[in-house]
């Protein structure tokens, strides 16, 4: 059915909305000072140059998981409302059920992704600790740590991979549809769409990267 076709286009169409939704909820709020009164975060940052305690200052990570969390909201309710207008079928009462909870669990698994990342890039956590100390001891006892970390940050992944792919074919196969090899596909597809509906907002976030990065040349070269 046309339906059936219109549905992933569907999801991420309003994938891009939730993009632009999360976006707009990536801006720190104000910081609070000792006497009550609220100052802007570039009042604060300014502070911090003269060499005062900048714990006032919100992470711009936490910002920008915010903004993620947001979309990652609003892009399950899309694929719910899509699901029962697009893939309720009458020979199949429950199937969009089925294929609801299929693009749930792809949205999921784009969220414990997203999680395992940070766990082996953030500062804040044991990899990149032990990294930084290992660099202590040279550079050469520095790459090998790198290389060890690397390698084992795509583990974790792979098995979240694996784990939603068999449950979302499992979960489209039972739908009830006629041709269940097929709805176990079409399943793995949903699935699949569900974790790339917030793709938008994961790309973005990689624009941080260079605004950073350039920002510290400045400081730099200043």
């Amino acid at each position: 059915q046309i339906a059936f076709t219109m549905a992933p286009l569907v999801v991420h169409a309003l994938g891009l909305v939730s993009t632009v939704l999360g976006i707009f909820c990536v801006q720190t709020h104000e910081s609070v000072v000792a006497n009550g009164s609220s100052v802007s975060e570039e009042s604060s940052l300014l502070q911090a140059e003269g060499g005062e305690d900048n714990d006032d200052v919100e992470d711009p990570m936490q910002v920008m998981k915010r903004g993620f969390f947001v979309s990652f909201l609003f892009s399950m309710l899309s694929i719910w409302l899509t699901c029962y207008f697009l893939l309720n079928v009458p020979e199949a009462p429950r199937a969009w059920i089925h294929f609801g909870i299929c693009g749930t669990i792809g949205l999921l698994t784009s969220v414990a992704i997203v999680l395992l990342t940070e766990y082996y890039t953030d500062y804040w956590y044991a990899p990149v600790r032990r990294i930084a100390e290992a660099a202590t001891s040279g550079e050469g006892v520095a790459v090998i740590a790198g290389l060890s970390v690397g390698m084992e940050s795509v583990a974790l992944p792979m098995v979240v991979l694996s784990v939603a792919i068999v449950a979302v074919f499992s979960v489209g196969f039972t739908s009830g549809l006629e041709h269940r090899t097929a709805s176990g596909l079409f399943g793995t597809a949903v699935g699949v769409i569900g974790m790339l509906s917030t793709s938008g907002f994961v790309l973005s976030m990689d624009v941080f990267g260079p605004i950073s990065d350039n920002a510290g040349g400045i400081a730099e070269m200043s």
